[in-house]
């Protein structure tokens, strides 16, 4: 596996900045799969940079 630098891999108020969107949206994105993410425990999500691109790109068609 390739090393990964921390600005690989954002938080999730890291992802609402740059989506400038509500925590209840981001959560429905990232629950329903639309946005792939993973958990640290049980509240912390981390969003691979790579998927956040891959939704965006999605989304601009």
């Amino acid at each position: 596996m390739k090393n990964m630098t921390n600005d690989e891999i954002y938080t999730f108020d890291e992802v609402l900045q740059i989506l400038k969107t509500s925590k209840q949206q981001l959560r429905k994105l990232l629950k329903n799969g639309e946005i792939k993410g993973f958990k640290l425990g049980t509240y912390k999500w981390r969003i691979p940079k790579k998927a956040l691109d891959n939704y965006i790109q999605e989304k601009m068609g």
